[in-house]
């Protein structure tokens, strides 16, 4: 891969895990899990990992 594309998935995923992290701030985490999860192909305890949320 070359480095343009490299960048361009780190930019994909920080602007993913900045739409999540405002959805789970106005409450909806039930919307961030199920969107980030759909963008990513995470399992359910890879997305919480990810967007930081430990439990329910």
């Amino acid at each position: 891969m070359n480095t343009h594309k490299i960048e361009q998935q780190k930019a994909k995923q920080e602007e993913l895990k900045s739409r999540c992290m405002s959805l789970i701030k106005a409450g909806k985490r039930v919307e961030a899990i199920r969107l980030y999860r759909h963008e990513t192909g995470a399992d359910l305890r890879e997305a919480m990992r990810e967007l930081g949320l430990k439990h329910w």
